[in-house]
């Protein structure tokens, strides 16, 4: 269980030149590992995350492609994307199954995952 920071990229920063929130990320992770003789292992996780101050760009109506986007770093709006705000939150759920069986006494595996992911973002503002 733990709080994560992530800052934004360096990208969003250079194009977009104003302040944004770093990302906040709340995540639990419970699992569970059983060993069945030597050779057999058998994995179980579950895991949820919330992220808050998630960056989100804003649709500007009525722009215009402009086919030579960012000649201008500063006044060119590629896409008719706009100015991004840092007030977007997200969660994500899921679970994990792993088994991995020893084949013989030189270190070869045979491994087999199967994972389960659930993802639900809310978007409070399109439009400006």
């Amino acid at each position: 269980m733990g709080r994560h920071y992530q800052p934004p990229t360096y990208s969003w920063l250079v194009i977009h030149d104003q302040k944004l929130n770093p990302i906040i990320a709340d995540q639990l992770i419970i699992g569970l590992e059983y060993f069945l003789f030597k050779y057999w292992k058998f994995q179980a996780e579950f895991f949820y995350k919330k992220n808050d101050d998630y960056i989100s760009i804003h649709w500007i109506k009525n722009s215009v492609y402009n086919y030579q986007f960012f000649t201008n770093i500063n006044d060119d709006i590629p896409l008719g994307f706009g100015p991004l705000s840092t007030d977007e939150e997200g969660t994500s759920c899921g679970v994990e199954l792993f088994v991995k069986k020893k084949l013989s006494t030189v270190p070869i595996h045979s491994l087999m995952s199967f994972s389960y992911l659930k993802i639900f973002v809310l978007i409070y503002k399109l439009y400006r």
